[in-house]
């Protein structure tokens, strides 16, 4: 095989090689160092600034047994983000490509190649480009210039849209100044380029300028003598006698390596079901490297995989992932909302979940059942409540007994005290809330309170101060001050401090009354102040409703007068009756409504109604499973359902799927490199047996790859 240094295309994992046949043989050689130094990308990289753009060829240095050569190199990264950007994760590792995936995309692919600033302008005239882009492409940058932002040598691809690519075959500077110089360097890489080109596109478009077209030789008149061989060049040779003949010759030892039992293993296999796994040696001066051949034998491999498919797509998608594999169910990462999804959508055998519905349907009913007879018996609790309400206000209006004839049908009931009993304990708090409620709090009852406590407490204070003084001239006689406490009592002012007023000028007015420094008026006018008022205020704070009813009932501020006792009793009663008729009913209603209102029981019935669920769901589970894995039980390969779920009008169908893996042959390339002493031993003796050392990448020693050596072959 005859491999020019110009004619190789590498990466940092794999190269290819093209024979004198045109046969392409994928390798995957050992980089040395000063290869990765090359490697390192540079963030003057105009690649990187170009939307959609995917470098596939790069031209770059690197060290030959003969100095510094040409090589072109294939970018793994680039070559990850094209299939990727293609088909999400189809391009996990260089042995791991989605090739089935990548084939189902099909791309009109057009080359264009020629003067650098001519193909920027074409790439700025379809928008491919900015203004920004086009100034550094076309700026002028000297070939060892790595600071200036540039685009490298190389072949490129640019996706123009869904069905057109670009393949670019973006020059090295001046190599159109060289053209008619087979022997350049720049010459052989452009025309290597431009085969690559060739091979990729059927169509090109050349951008030259009539300078560019200049350096090119058009004298075709003897191009039928010429050969087919593309890299015919003609050389001088010199040959010396450098020794004296000899009958025999003598082979000496390349090198030693030391290597582990397992890469010796390796070195010794030969032969296996016709394939050959004898190693093979690619020769370097000072970085050695050996490739060694594995035959891997075929295996059953479960692949996770995810599709993304329409309500129609289902079924055809699952039939087709289905030939030659049986059906499994992976319980534990499939629930039953998946599992509908999965029968309905893409088995089609709705038939499967009429069960389940029935069984859950008549759960449901049940629930509701129940739910129907706790409200009914809630209903009949609350009648009790009412009653237990009603017994709560006959105590209530005990207090008025001695002076009121009480309708006696309120404390009736025919109502054990194991019913209350029962009652109290299955609404622990409805006692305390009823008797918090039997509490009159009427504007009017209020009113009537302090308008009450401010008149007793003005009468008696008048009585008691008159007494005190000893004088009774003025001619306040009993039935005086009790005409006075009933006018007042009855009085329709609202206001204290005005009611107190009016009747204080009622007395003055009467007995022509002018405050002295009399004992008397001393007195009268502290019994017409404001602290009556304030007392009175206060005593109605104090007191509850009982307490106040209790102390209507003794009433005895004027003896033999029991009319303004009934009066007054009257008077409250009434006030009292309106409130119970009115007010009451609101309060009790109130408390019934947060009782019904605080859903314990429409929460346990709702979690009595989900563990059935649960238990329905879990046994329906199973036996639909069951039932799948019989229907779907031939074949050789496992399809494992992992999970389904809906995403708006798509499912997201989640499989392990089990597939042959035939035989592989694994390539391993195991590169060495010579220490600094072997390498200057080996400059003063050429003869001297160096002892290269195993480069290794993270405790890694070589790089492997597989191929079907059925259609491959490695040489």
């Amino acid at each position: 095989m005859q491999i020019r240094d110009s004619g190789q295309i590498f990466n940092d994992s794999y190269e290819v090689q093209e024979s004198m046949s045109g046969s392409f043989i994928h390798v995957n050689p050992l980089t040395t160092s000063s290869q990765q130094a090359n490697y390192n990308e540079i963030s003057s990289d105009l690649a990187d600034y170009i939307s959609n753009l995917y470098r596939l060829l790069d031209l770059r240095n690197d060290e030959g047994s003969n100095g510094i050569v040409d090589k072109i190199i294939i970018s793994k990264e680039y070559l990850r983000k094209l299939c990727n950007d293609m088909v999400p994760s189809s391009f996990e590792s260089i042995s791991e490509i989605d090739y089935t995936e990548l084939n189902s995309i099909s791309f009109r692919l057009i080359g264009c190649y020629g003067n650098r600033n001519l193909i920027a302008k074409f790439l700025l005239s379809r928008n491919i480009i900015d203004q920004k882009l086009y100034d550094s492409l076309t700026a002028s940058v000297s070939i060892g210039d790595t600071n200036q932002p540039s685009l490298r040598p190389g072949i490129y691809l640019s996706i123009v849209n869904s069905n057109l690519g670009l393949i670019i075959h973006w020059p090295e500077i001046g190599c159109y100044e060289n053209a008619s110089n087979d022997s350049s360097p720049i010459k052989r890489n452009m025309v290597n380029l431009h085969r690559y080109l060739t091979k990729l596109t059927d169509h090109q478009m050349c951008f030259m300028s009539d300078k560019d077209l200049e350096n090119f030789d058009l004298n075709l008149e003897n191009s039928c003598n010429n050969s087919d061989d593309d890299d015919d060049i003609h050389y001088r040779f010199e040959v010396k006698k450098s020794q004296e003949e000899k009958d025999d010759f003598k082979i000496d030892n390349g090198f030693k390596v030391n290597l582990s039992n397992e890469i010796k293993i390796e070195i010794n296999n030969q032969m296996e079901d016709d394939v050959p796994l004898n190693p093979i040696v690619v020769e370097s001066t000072t970085n050695q490297s050996f490739v060694t051949r594995q035959l891997i034998k075929k295996t059953w491999n479960l692949k996770r995989k995810t599709s993304y498919i329409s309500a129609k797509q289902f079924p055809d998608d699952l039939e087709t992932k289905l030939q030659d594999r049986y059906l499994l169910i992976d319980r534990n990462r499939m629930d039953m909302k998946a599992l509908e999804l999965f029968v309905k959508h893409g088995l089609k055998m709705e038939e499967l979940l009429i069960p389940l519905h029935e069984k859950i349907s008549a759960a449901k009913m049940r629930n509701k059942l129940k739910m129907i007879q706790e409200k009914s018996a809630i209903d009949e609790d609350f009648k009790i409540i009412q009653q237990m309400a009603s017994i709560k206000l006959c105590v209530f209006e005990s207090n008025f007994d001695k002076c009121i004839i009480q309708d006696s049908s309120l404390s009736q009931t025919n109502m054990s005290d194991t019913v209350f009993e029962r009652i109290r304990t299955k609404y622990p708090e409805i006692e305390n809330q009823i008797k918090k409620e039997i509490k009159i709090n009427s504007k009017n009852w209020n009113i009537m309170k302090k308008r009450y406590n401010l008149t007793y407490t003005f009468i008696e204070d008048i009585l008691e101060k008159v007494n005190e003084a000893g004088e009774n001239d003025y001619g306040i006689t009993e039935s005086y001050v009790v005409k006075t406490f009933r006018n007042m009592f009855t009085d329709d002012e609202t206001d204290l401090k005005k009611l107190l007023e009016k009747y204080t000028q009622q007395i003055q007015s009467k007995f022509n009354w002018t405050p002295s420094d009399s004992k008397f008026d001393k007195a009268m006018r502290w019994v017409l102040g404001d602290p009556n008022i304030n007392k009175a205020k206060q005593k109605t704070k104090d007191k509850s409703d009982e307490e106040f009813i209790q102390e209507l009932v003794k009433f005895e501020l004027f003896k033999g007068n029991d009319d303004i006792k009934e009066l007054i009793i009257n008077t409250f009663f009434e006030e009292y009756n309106k409130w119970k008729k009115n007010d009451f009913p609101e309060n009790l209603q109130k408390i019934l409504n947060n009782t019904r209102n605080n859903k314990l029981i429409e929460d346990k019935l709702k979690r009595e109604y989900e563990e059935e669920e649960k238990i329905i769901e879990k046994n329906m589970f199973e036996k639909i499973c069951n039932e799948i894995e019989i229907k779907y039980k031939d074949g050789s390969m496992r399809l494992i359902v992992l999970n389904v779920k809906k995403s708006f009008a798509y499912f997201v169908v989640e499989y392990d799927i089990e597939e042959l893996q035939p035989n592989q042959l694994q390539i391993t390339i195991y590169e060495t490199s010579l220490k600094e002493e072997d390498k200057l031993q080996i400059q003063e003796n050429e003869s001297h047996i160096p002892c290269p050392i195993l480069l290794s990448n993270m405790n890694q020693y070589g790089i492997s790859f597989r191929i079907d050596p059925q259609y491959y072959d490695f040489k």
